[in-house]
């Protein structure tokens, strides 16, 4: 019994044991599945949340690249119309598609895990008057992770005008009621009119609908001596202000030679066609701006000025008084144009003007005829010069006594108040006395006391209101003395041309150019200017040309000009020299840089094709010394400055202007230049480094199977057979020193000229680099 009990009693406990155990393990199931769910929730959850955060983080990259192509298609913009101007549509297009993917791609280089893909591009360009609009359809693909989105029309619009609707802003009086800026489009001009000033409206303007407006013009190819590309036009032309209207314009200190050029702000109203300059500007050198106050608008813009003499010489200014006859100006001519060549004329501050390049002597005549005392005005502003005084011109000596007055290096500016408008007759120096008179005659000096003389410099110099010259006979002047050998010299001068010998309109043409100077209109000769004939040596005949003073040359003669024909007692002493056309053979020249180190892109132990430019700059630095001659260094230089040792995108010339300027000690720019530039360069020892289509080159490529862009090093030519001598990193062997003929050099330079629309007058597109 007991025994069956116990039996009984393990049963039992057998069986509470089992429920026990598939409690657990149901608890366990359970409960595992609980977590399996949770976390499968929870990882779903971070799907989602990770999906949500990559579509977040890419809209967000997708805003973000597209803010920086708009960046970049204004950056590429404006480096455009900086080279190739506003009107030049086709070139802008051209240089917007050749430079906008390098740019972009940058982009995606500085932003690792992003990765963008520049499809090629259509530009639409619509240039209207106010405006510059520009349509790019460019395909751009954006992956972030596994998310990829799509970008694709872009629009930029220049605005060429700038408005301002002040109406609101003026009292009945006229007066502003608060502060009013405005910036021009290209962000170089800016003109603040404070609170309080005045503005004074034409009786049939509406002030309620008034607007100020700054507005860009591209200047003319004529207009060098303008620093920028652009003329400002301020609106409504003649606009005038009593209180406080400032302008500020800012330049590129790049293009600006400030020991050489000084910098003045000019205005020019819209019917004339001559720049004046404001007289009191303040001239910013740190910052690069040129500021001063308005009374009225027109047009404004920087110009830059040589007024100092390009060479020391000594002038002689014969100073006649201010009721000098013109029988007082024919003694002077009669008795010292021929064997003095001095200067005459009626203005002391023209006498007075210069510096220590020039040795100033005046001979005053009837000095107590003046208003003031003549030592006494020299002595205070003019300091320095040499002065001999005389009663009448009958007095005047052959070799005159000077008195210095003060040791003072003089000045280019005239004194204070004293600012004007000068105009110089420009004489050649051959001209006969009676021919000298009767241009004074006929030009009106006794009513018009204008200064003549023989002497360019004496024309150039002068920091003043205006420096007006008209030159007669230009052709006999002197060797390229013209509108161009002003312009570099004594940048700012208005310059003028009249024909005197043999012209019987002489004095029709004389007056318009005067006329034209005092109206501001620019002078109708320039277009019909001769061509100068370079200015022969002394003598025609032995000791010169070899020629024969004659009436007229014969066919089969040259006729050099009026020259000095002392050496044949029986002719005039001015006459003209007529030399027989003789073959002349040119002996042949040739100028090489010796030593410019050769590297082969080829080298490269990747895809070469687009490391010519940066294969050029090693070539060039090397010479100067500044970096190792080996592909290394050139790999090392692409990936400094285009961020890949092996670019699968072209570069172009700006890359290579901004590799060149990483190398310490050196300096680089690129430009328009011509065949004759990049020869003086040449000549100067300097290596060019030149863009080119290589295909042009025909059978003097090395690789004959490539015909894109292509940069070469010119180190060299030879005349009269025209070939240049380049250095070219296309080829694995005879790559230095090729010498090729200047059909196809010239053929291949130009197809670069014809693709960017390179400036009238220009022919290669060079970089130079040179050192500091």
């Amino acid at each position: 019994m007991k025994i069956f009990l116990r039996k009984n009693m393990n049963i039992k406990i057998n069986k509470k044991s089992d429920l026990t155990i598939y409690f657990i393990i149901g608890l366990v199931i359970i409960l595992s599945m609980a977590i399996m769910l949770y976390l499968n929730n929870t990882y779903k959850k971070q799907i989602i949340t990770n999906n949500e955060n990559n579509i977040q983080n890419l809209n967000l990259k997708k805003q973000i690249v597209e803010y920086y192509v708009n960046g970049c298609i204004e950056k590429e913009f404006f480096d455009a119309k900086d080279f190739c101007g506003l009107e030049k549509v086709v070139c802008i297009e051209t240089w917007i598609k050749n430079n906008l993917k390098n740019c972009i791609n940058k982009f995606g280089r500085n932003n690792p895990g992003l990765i963008i893909n520049v499809g090629s591009s259509g530009i639409e360009t619509i240039n209207e008057k106010d405006s510059i609009s520009i349509k790019i359809d460019m395909p751009i693909e954006i992956f972030l992770s596994d998310k990829r989105a799509e970008l694709s029309e872009f629009n930029y619009v220049f605005i060429k005008t700038k408005f301002k609707n002040i109406g609101n802003l003026v009292s009945e009086e006229g007066i502003l009621n608060e502060d009013v800026s405005l910036y021009s489009s290209d962000k170089f001009f800016n003109i603040k009119l404070q609170k309080g000033t005045k503005i004074i409206f034409s009786e049939d303007e509406n002030i309620d609908n008034v607007k100020i407006s700054v507005g860009v013009e591209q200047k003319n190819d004529e207009e060098k001596n303008i620093v920028g590309l652009y003329i400002y036009n301020l609106k409504p032309d003649g606009l005038q202000f009593e209180g406080n209207c400032k302008i500020k314009i800012y330049y590129d200190e790049k293009k600006v030679d400030e020991e050489k050029n000084e910098l003045v702000l000019m205005m020019r109203e819209d019917e004339s066609e001559i720049w004046k300059k404001i007289e009191e500007y303040s001239w910013n050198k740190q910052q690069n701006y040129i500021s001063a106050k308005l009374k009225h608008f027109s047009q404004a813009s920087i110009h830059k000025q040589n007024t100092i003499a390009r060479e020391p010489y000594t002038r002689t200014y014969v100073l006649l008084p201010q009721n000098a006859q013109l029988s007082d100006i024919n003694y002077v001519i009669d008795n010292f144009w021929q064997s003095k060549k001095w200067t005459i004329g009626a203005s002391a501050d023209d006498a007075g003007l210069g510096g220590n390049e020039v040795t100033r002597q005046v001979i005053a005549v009837a000095p107590g005829s003046w208003p003031t005392d003549l030592k006494t005005f020299f002595q205070d502003y003019y300091n320095g010069l040499y002065y001999s005084g005389v009663s009448n011109v009958n007095s005047i000596p052959a070799s005159p006594v000077y008195e210095r007055l003060g040791e003072g290096s003089g000045s280019y500016t005239p004194r204070d108040g004293g600012n004007y408008d000068r105009i110089y007759v420009l004489l050649p120096q051959t001209t006969p006395a009676y021919q000298v008179k009767d241009i004074v005659n006929i030009g009106g000096w006794e009513k018009r006391k204008f200064t003549i003389g023989g002497s360019a410099g004496d024309a150039g110099i002068g920091n003043l209101l205006s420096r007006n010259v008209i030159a007669v006979d230009p052709k006999n002047i002197g060797t390229g003395i013209n509108k161009a050998w002003f312009d570099t010299n004594y940048a700012g001068v208005n310059y003028c041309s009249v024909t005197y010998s043999g012209n019987s309109n002489f004095e029709s043409d004389f007056n318009n150019a005067y006329i034209s100077i005092e109206q501001g209109r620019a002078c109708p000769q320039l277009q019909e200017e001769p061509t100068p004939t370079p200015q022969p040596v002394q003598n025609c005949g032995i000791g010169g040309f070899g020629g024969e003073c004659a009436h007229e040359c014969n066919s089969d003669q040259e006729n050099k000009g009026q020259l000095d024909c002392q050496d044949d007692p029986a002719s005039p002493q001015i006459e003209t020299c007529c030399v027989d056309n003789l073959p002349i053979t040119p002996e042949p020249t040739e100028d090489i840089i010796d030593n410019v180190p050769y590297i082969s892109q080829l080298e490269a132990n990747c895809n070469p094709n687009k490391l010519c430019g940066y294969t050029c700059v090693t070539m060039v630095s090397s010479f100067f010394g500044k970096t190792n001659a080996d592909i290394t260094t050139v790999q090392d230089l692409a990936e400094e400055d285009y961020g890949s040792r092996c670019p699968s995108s072209a570069p172009n010339l700006d890359n290579y202007v901004a590799a060149a300027k990483i190398i310490k000690g050196l300096d680089a720019v690129w430009d328009w230049n011509t065949y004759q530039q990049v020869k003086g360069y040449i000549n100067s020892g300097i290596p060019i480094q030149v863009a080119l289509n290589y295909g042009e080159l025909n059978n003097y490529r090395c690789l004959k199977d490539y015909s894109g862009g292509h940069s070469v090093v010119v180190v060299g030519y030879s005349e009269p057979d025209n070939n240049w001598i380049i250095h070219d990193p296309y080829c694995r062997d005879g790559g230095a020193y090729r010498s090729i003929p200047n059909t196809e050099f010239v053929n291949a330079v130009s197809k670069i000229w014809e693709e960017f629309k390179g400036p009238e007058g220009s022919e290669v597109a060079a970089l130079i680099i040179w050192e500091k």
